[in-house]
């Protein structure tokens, strides 16, 4: 029995390496946002002076295509990140019909929630003090997915 738990932890372990899953995700900097956005050939817009009326955000940014855009922001403190994507979960599941998917992750420094409807793709992810955002018409969802993974959330 001893032999057959070892076996299948070693397993699980080699799984784990092998495909290059990680606990923990990297929050990018501003400059990284900006620079990833850029060279996927998508508009990059600095909007940190739309928010200077909030002292929590420090950065704030858009990576933007004519139907789509995905908001990212830098706050000052991890609990103020986490307010932000608790608010927009909670905004999220107000827009949910009676025809739709969700997806939650909840690990060490960060989370994630997708939701699907007919009409839209509704996503936030909170990784360590930045927030990446998006609420687009359901068409978009992979190329929204697709960009959120380039950058890492």
């Amino acid at each position: 029995m001893m032999r057959k738990v070892f076996v299948f932890i070693c397993l699980f372990i080699s799984l784990f390496i092998l495909t290059g899953c990680s606990l923990r995700k990297k929050a990018i900097s501003f400059d990284e946002f900006q620079s990833i956005t850029t060279s996927s050939n998508y508009h990059f817009l600095d909007v940190t002076e739309q928010f200077s009326y909030d002292k929590r955000i420090k950065k704030a940014g858009l990576a933007a295509t004519s139907v789509w855009q995905v908001e990212f922001y830098i706050f000052d403190s991890k609990d103020s990140a986490d307010a932000m994507f608790q608010s927009n979960v909670k905004s999220f599941k107000e827009a949910k019909g009676s025809t739709s998917f969700e997806e939650k992750i909840n690990m060490f420094n960060y989370k994630t929630y997708a939701l699907t409807t007919n009409a839209q793709y509704m996503y936030v992810c909170r990784v360590d003090n930045t927030v990446a955002y998006s609420r687009v018409p359901v068409e978009y969802r992979d190329k929204v997915m697709k960009y959120m993974e380039k950058i890492g959330y």
